[in-house]
């Protein structure tokens, strides 16, 4: 006998630390995971490249504006999330002085 298990679900990621919806700081810094025992993750922030990461995730800033992180969760047996979990957040680090 052979016992085995077929998965055709894709896993789903769950954020669970975020920077605020406005931030003055420049770090942020991110966990997430998946409703699965082992995903892998990419992250894609704004248009940039998507990479592999990992949990937690740090990043540091340096412009002002508007920031997405997008992170796409994928399973041990290849299930890809279609939606990626997402989240936006303005950096303002307020007043500058003149140069």
């Amino acid at each position: 006998a052979h016992t085995w298990t077929l998965d055709t679900r894709a896993p789903t990621t769950i954020i669970e630390e975020t920077p605020p919806s406005l931030s003055a700081s420049g770090d942020a810094t991110f966990t997430f995971s998946c409703d699965e025992e082992a995903c892998t993750f990419e992250c894609q922030l704004n248009d940039e490249a998507t990479t592999a990461c990992t949990s937690p995730l740090g990043l540091t800033l340096g412009d002002d504006g508007e920031y997405t992180l997008q992170i796409t969760a994928a399973d041990a047996a290849g299930n890809i999330e279609t939606t990626p979990a997402s989240h936006t957040w303005t950096l303002d680090k307020g007043p500058r002085s003149p140069p």
